[in-house]
């Protein structure tokens, strides 16, 4: 099998598994369930994943990459409102943001359950605090006794997190409202 059919088949895997992670839970998401909406054996998805943990480490990492994407985006929007403003608004976007929230919230829940889930996690976890840290280091922040850079990580990593959750948990939220208030302290780096 050549390697753009082998990455093909495991994006469809993928794409799969996140619309049944969605619609059902990881938990009641089982390799055969994934099959069954890839439209091919457990058998062979095992051809491209070892497991299922493997496969959300995956969709993970991606959208891990996803949040490296938008970070680099304000900083490259350098205090500029409406860049800021924008870049929020495709983070909370309808045809995204409610599935990807969802999700990272079940997969925590997972993690729960399943201890090579919950170091998969807890290494990502490192991995994007030493990533945010060099970004601060990168714009010239410093650490004060007032303010130390990993508590500011804190704050803006529970800031988002937190939006995520209220955002699944109100679903009316104004989010216009919401982005642009956040894109102010944004840009008057109160976040």
């Amino acid at each position: 099998m050549g390697k753009d059919l082998a990455s093909q088949r495991r994006e469809e895997i993928l794409a799969a598994a996140t619309r049944c992670f969605v619609r059902n839970g990881i938990h009641a998401s089982g390799m055969s369930a994934i099959a069954k909406e890839f439209g091919m054996s457990a058998a062979h998805i095992y051809n491209y994943f070892p497991s299922k943990a493997s496969i959300i480490e995956e969709i993970v990492s991606r959208g891990l990459g996803l949040f490296y994407d938008f970070v680099e985006d304000l900083l490259a929007a350098s205090g500029d409102y409406e860049a800021i403003l924008a870049r929020l608004r495709k983070l909370f976007s309808e045809e995204r943001g409610r599935h990807y929230f969802l999700l990272s919230l079940d997969v925590l829940l997972e993690a729960r359950r399943e201890p090579t889930l919950e170091a998969i996690l807890t290494r990502m976890d490192g991995d994007t605090r030493d990533y945010l840290r060099k970004m601060a280091s990168a714009i010239g922040q410093k650490d004060t006794p007032e303010a130390p850079i990993d508590a500011r990580i804190e704050i803006m990593l529970a800031t988002l997190e937190g939006l995520g959750l209220r955002y699944m948990r109100h679903p009316e939220m104004d989010v216009e409202a919401v982005c642009r208030m956040l894109a102010r302290m944004i840009v008057e780096k109160r976040l």
